[in-house]
């Protein structure tokens, strides 16, 4: 099968040899000739898929998203007291701003200006604000992948779905400008043409070559092949739409619809008008952190100069205590959690308001707030008794109210769909339920918006409700407000459905609560650093909720898994067992709710719950080594989370196409992935292997590029950016696009440079891998978890 430069090549040819047999006769007096000028600049259209045409608008947009960033003023750690001390931080870095940080140096180029007016007129919206704002979700995305900070990632994913949707109209616009001025062939052969005052002479030729004989028959065959064919020639007419208009056409539709009434079957996708709204996107993959990680990975993984002052409290007066310091990951987390850009800041778990209703096993109604414990309710078992009340604050969340019944959810609580077809669970933010709750992704999570079928009790029978509003409350000034979740027992392995609403309609809703024993390596390492340090949490948290998140941002989980391969092998030898799996009193403290145990379960899990699964599957990896000629570049594929419709399906073959780009070589270096078939619908894939692409040349930077796709369709695609700070092994959590620019799920990629001979060593050690192996790494990492994470709480 052709290559898509030889497909490219064979219609450059046909075109130019239309050009020349219909157009011999046209000559330019003192400026050369035309036809030559015109055939440069048809050989000079970039083939689908070219890296340098790809790598060229790229990096215009990122210059647009980098040099609109605010330069709002970096806001040193937050005002820090305790018993008998205060101490306030001021900044002392250099940078002016968060954009002089991350983003130092940068200067708009030439060609960013020229699509900046190209975008702008399609869409006057998309000005420097818009890419300002757009800059700050990119940014945090990109800290998303190059760093460990806490981030609302079902925010983070909306806005950046938002944002690439928004920009698709306009992305022929970008490009259009892109081929004018920043990809050199053609912006080189176009100037020439444009220079010599040719534009129009060449753009009637083109035109007439377009709808020549030969040209028509030959494009008809390719995008009548299927396949690469067709994706080849459709992006060859688009290229062709895309000269006319920068050789100055005042009507390419026009010229378009000429060709179709001389035979030529233009998709639809590249037809009059579709071709410069947007429709055509497929070459596309949007933006995201990757864009702008290679220019701020040294910001995101910078120490942040910082002076603290320390007051004392004493009964003989001391002078303030100064001390200059760095904080590890400071510019990274001042963005994303303390800062005026914190747009991002994560929340809560899930539960409901007060006045909630809840469905009692009498078939009374009762509110949230005055349910007690040993309370009877309906559950999906039957009459369940209520064994734990969570009442965390609700901190300034919107609850979201379902077709005015009593039903007032935070985003990320969970609700049971009333069919078995699709994901088992709703959320108005998913990725919020889902990084809470790492579990629930395996029977898939979606959005619960107005329009979909939820599971429900009619009049104590049940029943599938629609539904057909749902409005938001956002939160008032209460402090104090308090938000309530139950704890049912008698669900099936951790999950125990109760029903809220009222008088006579009630959801069916699930506890937020982890089952245990979907990952019990999880739940053994989450457990042992709870042991560790839930004493210290209770004496010394005040406000676990908000405390916890920024104590493990400090956490360097490089380190972190340096330990735990070191302290693992001993725990092997002491046959160190599971521990229990915590009941309802564990979460009690002197007959209450205990916020500390909670909190800490909650964010340990987001933090480290789908890193250690990774880690004890793929314990036998080695660590990663330091570039050097002959060593190989590998990259393990941990796991694939989608979310809604988005979903693998049941008994059909599913592959990962990776193609390595850049690093000198010539072309893409591809590796492809076949995925086991399922016999059931998958939201959750587990794959766990290391794919190998050999001893490469190691400048950077590059870039990876992910297609994953089914035989007849593909499910997304993702971009991941291989920076001198991430090839160490860094794992890190990369969103998957739609064509629609949506992001559908993501995926958890670790690349690393390994030597040969590690290589065949780590090879062998996969194969001795076994239970007993994870479960000793499992403990280890929770014990190093606590090791590190102890002294920040004292502190």
């Amino acid at each position: 099968m052709p290559s898509f430069p030889q497909y490219q090549q064979q219609f450059v040819q046909d075109t130019i040899k239309a050009i020349n047999n219909g157009h011999a006769h046209v000559q330019v007096s003192q400026t050369g000739d035309v036809q030559s000028q015109l055939d440069a600049l048809i050989n000079a259209l970039p083939y689908y898929g070219n890296p340098a045409l790809d790598s060229a608008h790229r990096g215009t947009l990122a210059n647009l998203l980098e040099v609109n960033l605010p330069n709002n003023g970096i806001t040193p750690h937050p005002d820090d007291y305790g018993l008998g001390y205060f101490s306030s931080y001021d900044y002392t870095g250099p940078y002016a701003g968060y954009r002089n940080a991350f983003f130092q140096g940068i200067g708009q180029t030439a060609a960013a200006t020229q699509v900046a007016n190209q975008v702008a007129g399609v869409n006057g919206n998309l000005n420097g604000g818009w890419w300002g704002n757009y800059g700050v979700t990119i940014l945090t995305d990109a800290v998303r992948q190059g760093a460990s900070v806490s981030l609302d990632t079902s925010k983070l994913s909306t806005d950046l779905s938002n944002n690439n949707s928004t920009f698709l109209q306009a992305l022929p616009a970008s490009y259009l400008g892109v081929f004018q001025t920043a990809y050199t062939p053609t912006a080189t052969a176009l100037n020439t043409i444009i220079s010599a005052g040719q534009g129009v002479s060449a753009c009637s030729i083109l035109d007439g070559a377009i709808r020549s004989g030969v040209f028509t028959a030959n494009i008809n065959q390719a995008l009548a092949m299927g396949g690469d064919s067709t994706n080849a020639a459709t992006w060859f007419l688009f290229n062709l739409w895309i000269t006319l208009k920068a050789l100055g056409s005042t009507s390419v539709d026009g010229c378009i619809q000429q060709s179709q009434s001389s035979g030529l079957k233009v998709p639809l996708e590249v037809g009059p008008g579709n071709w410069w709204n947007g429709t055509y996107r497929s070459w596309y993959i949007p933006l995201s952190g990757s864009d702008v990680l290679p220019v701020a990975s040294g910001t995101i993984n910078a120490n942040m100069p910082e002076q603290e002052t320390t007051t004392y409290v004493s009964d003989v007066p001391m002078s303030p205590v100064v001390t200059n310091i760095n904080q590890a990951n400071g510019y990274c987390i001042s963005l994303c959690n303390w800062g005026s850009l914190n747009w991002y800041n994560p929340s809560n778990g899930s539960c409901f308001g007060k006045n909630t209703g809840v469905l009692m096993a009498n078939g009374s109604v009762k509110p949230m707030e005055q349910i007690r414990l040993g309370d009877e309710v309906q559950s999906n078992g039957g009459p369940g008794k209520v064994v734990l009340i969570e009442t965390p604050k609700r901190a300034k969340r919107p609850l979201y109210q379902l077709n005015k019944l009593q039903v007032f959810s935070t985003a990320s609580h969970p609700f049971r769909v009333a069919s078995s077809q699709g994901p088992m669970r709703l959320a108005v933010d998913p990725w919020a339920l889902i990084d809470g709750i790492p579990t629930m992704a395996t029977n898939g999570v979606g959005t619960l918006k107005e329009g979909v079928v939820l599971a429900g009790r009619s009049l104590q029978e049940p029943t599938q409700l629609t539904v057909d509003r749902l409005d938001t409350h956002p939160a008032g000034e209460e402090q104090e407000e308090l938000v309530y979740d139950l704890l049912v027992a008698g669900g099936k392995k951790g999950y125990a459905t109760y029903f809220v609403g009222g008088p006579d309609n009630f959801f069916a809703v699930d506890a937020e609560t982890a089952d245990p024993w979907y990952d019990t390596l999880s739940t053994t390492a989450i457990l042992a650093a709870i042991e560790a340090i839930l004493p210290a949490c209770r004496q010394y948290l005040t406000a676990p909720a908000t405390d916890l998140p920024l104590l493990l941002t400090h956490l360097k989980l490089d380190n972190l898994r340096s330990s735990v391969h070191k302290a693992w092998p001993a725990l092997l030898v002491n046959k160190q067992k599971r521990m229990a799996i915590p009941k309802p009193d564990f979460y009690m403290q002197e007959g209450n709710w205990d916020p500390c145990a909670s909190a800490l379960e909650f964010h340990l899990v987001l933090k480290f719950g789908r890193m250690v699964r990774r880690e004890t599957a793929m314990g036998w990896r080695f660590p990663a080594s330091v570039p050097s000629l002959g060593h190989h570049f590998v990259v393990s594929v941990h796991d694939i989370e989608l979310l809604g419709e988005a979903a693998m399906p049941a008994n059909r073959p599913v592959e990962i196409q990776l193609n390595l780009r850049d690093w000198t070589l010539t072309e893409d270096i591809v590796q492809t992935l076949m995925l086991s078939e399922s016999d059931q619908v998958s939201w959750h894939i587990l794959i766990d292997q290391v794919i190998d692409f050999g001893a490469i040349p190691t400048i950077s930077p590059a870039v990876l590029i992910g297609t994953i796709k089914m035989k007849d369709s593909k499910i997304g695609q993702f971009r991941v950016a291989l920076t001198p700070e991430m090839l160490p092994g860094f794992q890190a959590e990369h969103f998957v696009f739609d064509t629609e620019g949506q992001i559908v799920g993501r995926i958890a990629i670790e690349p690393r440079w390994i030597a040969p001979s590690d290589l065949l060593m780590e090879a062998h050690s996969s194969k001795q891998w076994n239970e007993d192996h994870a479960l000793a790494m499992a403990i280890s990492f929770g014990q190093q978890i606590g090791v590190k994470l102890l002294p920040l709480i004292q502190k």
